[in-house]
């Protein structure tokens, strides 16, 4: 029983057997865009895909490539997201103040850690 040509695997360019061909990524809407880890917060506030280069792609196109920047909101301090409890954001937080640990109540972006 032979396979329909629409479904069989193709071999890319790489030499990589079982990848899909570039005619099947578009019928599944895989461009070859790479998405951003952390959209900027234009293409947020607008919905809009971000490429995670500064000034993106989307903002330079609209020509607001000076207000392409990253959220700079503060997150949980350290004690608080290890011990995995809810964080007041204050500085220093009710927790640290109580374990007496306001010198460790900081906060850092998650791809810090």
């Amino acid at each position: 029983m032979s396979v329909p040509q629409s479904l069989a695997l193709s071999t890319t360019e790489s030499g990589m057997e079982g990848a899909f061909s570039t005619e099947d990524s578009d019928k599944f809407g895989r461009k070859g865009e790479r998405r951003a880890h952390k959209a900027c917060l234009l293409c947020r506030q607008i919905h809009k895909r971000c490429d995670g280069t500064r000034p993106c792609q989307t903002c330079v196109w609209r020509g607001r490539s000076q207000e392409c920047v990253d959220d700079s909101k503060a997150g949980s301090c350290v004690v608080c997201r290890k011990r995995k409890v809810k964080c007041d954001m204050q500085r220093p937080c009710s927790r640290c103040m109580r374990l007496k640990r306001e010198d460790a109540c900081v906060s850092t972006d998650y791809g810090e850690e």
